[in-house]
C-alpha cells in the first residue's frame, strides 16, 4: 500500500471512548424495553478511554500501512477528554460493552 497520511488535531492526548456498533444498539434495545428508562438521560457507550495518539497507532499496526502523522492544530471547542458516565445504563439493565476497542477496531477494519 502506499504511503498515506493520518491526521491528529491537537497533540493527539485528547481521549476518546469508542463503543462498537453492536453493543451501542444492544444497549439502546435493552433501554427501550425497560420502563424505568423512560424519560431518563442515560448515556450508551464504552468507559475505555484511549488517545488519538493511540488510536493512530493501532490502526498503523492493524493495517500493516506505512501511515504517516501529520499534526493540525485542535480545535478551539474540542475537548480534551470524552468519556461517557455509563453507570445509570449499568445499573437499570445490567448492560455493559462486550466488545473492547482493540477487537472493534481490528472488526471495522475488516468490514472497510
Amino acid at each position: 500500500m502506499t504511503d498515506e497520511l493520518i491526521t491528529v488535531y491537537g497533540d493527539g492526548k485528547q481521549t476518546r471512548s469508542f463503543c462498537y456498533v453492536i453493543d451501542t444498539i444492544a444497549g439502546l434495545l435493552l433501554l427501550t424495553a425497560n420502563a424505568k428508562a423512560k424519560r431518563e438521560a442515560i448515556n450508551v457507550g464504552n468507559s475505555q478511554e484511549v488517545t488519538i495518539l493511540e488510536l493512530a497507532n493501532r490502526i498503523k499496526e492493524v493495517t500493516k500501512c506505512r501511515f504517516s502523522l501529520t499534526f493540525n492544530p485542535l480545535s478551539k471547542d474540542d475537548l480534551k477528554r470524552r468519556c461517557p458516565d455509563t453507570s445509570k445504563l449499568e445499573k437499570l439493565v445490567g448492560w455493559k460493552p462486550k466488545i473492547n476497542f482493540e477487537e472493534g477496531l481490528k472488526r471495522t477494519i475488516m468490514w472497510f
